[in-house]
């Protein structure tokens, strides 16, 4: 549909903490100082990532499992110390994109 319509990944409008950028959530995972604030929003951030990931498979393209929290965690982290202007969403995308791509290359062999 968004091929359709012409928007591009930047105008997607998304809900939830899959709008929120990188920044907000190494704010959330920081250890020191943490307040009960910034652990509501890493659990709801990485919930939002292992639902949208869930929702890959409800959809046609297989992913089989979503990786467990501490690897969606680490991968996240990982892509924001890189990209802190980065949305929740694109990162989450991007790894279903790998996910995808990983799967259908074990398929192939």
């Amino acid at each position: 549909m968004l091929f359709a319509t012409g928007l591009s990944r930047a105008d997607t409008v998304i809900a939830g903490a899959g709008g929120e950028t990188c920044e907000a959530w190494t704010k959330a995972r920081k250890v020191q100082n943490r307040q009960p604030k910034d652990a509501v929003a890493d659990s709801m951030m990485i919930s939002w990532v292992q639902g949208f990931l869930s929702s890959k498979n409800s959809n046609g393209a297989t992913i089989l499992d979503v990786p467990d929290v501490s690897v969606l965690r680490f991968y996240t982290d990982k892509v924001c110390g890189r990209t802190p202007e980065a949305k929740i969403f694109s990162i989450a995308d991007d790894l279903a994109d790998l996910l995808i791509e990983q799967y259908s290359e074990k398929k192939r062999k």
